[in-house]
């Protein structure tokens, strides 16, 4: 496997040592739900919510830091709440391209962007991907993660993991916008769209100690890109304009998990995937684009000039 730049957006797995609690253990032992209802407005969401997850879509915030334990947590009675019980991490300037966490807490790199997710996956090579390679590969910008576990979740289990956006210029060493070159824009059209979506891949370890790490043997392992075609259930599916199927997903940010163990994932800002809306011809749709703010003109990423019948709201509208 090839050596990745340093600007590789990782996927990180934080473990705590048998003496550290987690975050979620933290808050169950310092905050009851009445309290934290009852409290500041920053602090009852913060703690409502990740009471609220149930304990599949907890695990995966193992030594995710919310609130730094210099944080004195104050009762509606004026009495001090015990701090958090962890030493806060010192501040460090904004170049410092590192990971830290408190003392009794460490980090593991379990999957990052070009990982083969399966046997049969090329290995990744930097600057020479394709959408077909990618596509079989971790995606890039790793947003919402759920881990469920497999049997008591203490040596395997499955990650969902998000993939939001791509940046071109630093996962394409030749990556030119303006280009003429209308095949080599496209090829690079067609790697985005593949490390964008979803990764869902096993993991495992070989004890409760160990490094957790991506099992490409997993049987459950499969990528989902902006190019995998999706279909629609539930009301909103009877409306003509989502008859049929749709592709992949575009710009997934926050996410859920369950009670009955499913993944809730949402897009976002997929508004600048698309352009020439002001040339839509019907009045209601262009209202609608212009409501969520799709470009009047040329979108910010011209995939519009390598897949016009996709992005071009001028040709698809």
């Amino acid at each position: 496997m090839s050596d990745h730049p340093d600007y590789i957006q990782l996927d990180v797995a934080l473990s705590p040592e048998t003496s550290s609690p987690t975050f979620n253990e933290i808050l169950e032992t310092r905050f009851s739900r009445r309290t934290a209802l009852a409290g500041a407005a920053a602090i009852a969401v913060g703690a409502t919510v990740l009471r609220s997850l149930p304990a599949v879509a907890q695990s995966t915030t193992k030594g995710v830091i919310g609130l730094s334990s210099s944080v004195r947590l104050t009762a509606p009675s004026g009495t001090p709440i015990e701090t958090l019980g962890f030493a806060p991490i010192a501040a460090a300037p904004i170049t410092d391209d590192a990971v830290r966490v408190p003392a009794g807490y460490i980090v593991d790199v379990v999957a990052k962007w070009g990982d083969p997710i399966t046997d049969a996956a090329p290995d990744f090579v930097f600057g020479l991907q394709t959408g077909d390679a990618q596509s079989q590969q971790v995606g890039y910008n790793h947003d919402f993660q759920a881990f469920f576990p497999l049997g008591d979740g203490s040596t395997e289990g499955v990650m969902f993991v998000n993939h939001e956006y791509t940046d071109a210029p630093r996962m394409i060493p030749a990556y030119d916008i303006t280009t003429k070159d209308s095949d080599r824009f496209r090829g690079w059209v067609d790697v985005e769209l593949a490390a964008h979506g979803a990764s869902v891949f096993e993991v495992a370890r070989s004890d409760k100690t160990s490094a957790w790490k991506l099992r490409r043997s997993g049987l459950r392992n499969r990528r989902i890109t902006g190019n995998t075609p999706m279909t629609f259930s539930g009301p909103a599916a009877a409306d003509s304009r989502l008859a049929g199927t749709a592709l992949g997903m575009l710009n997934n940010c926050g996410g859920g998990v369950t009670p009955w163990g499913t993944v809730l994932t949402c897009e976002e800002n997929f508004n600048q995937y698309f352009a020439n809306s002001a040339k839509v011809v019907r009045a209601a749709e262009r209202a609608h684009h212009a409501r969520y703010g799709i470009p009047t003109g040329a979108s910010p990423r011209l995939w519009e000039n390598a897949y016009p019948q996709r992005f071009d709201l001028a040709v698809n509208n």
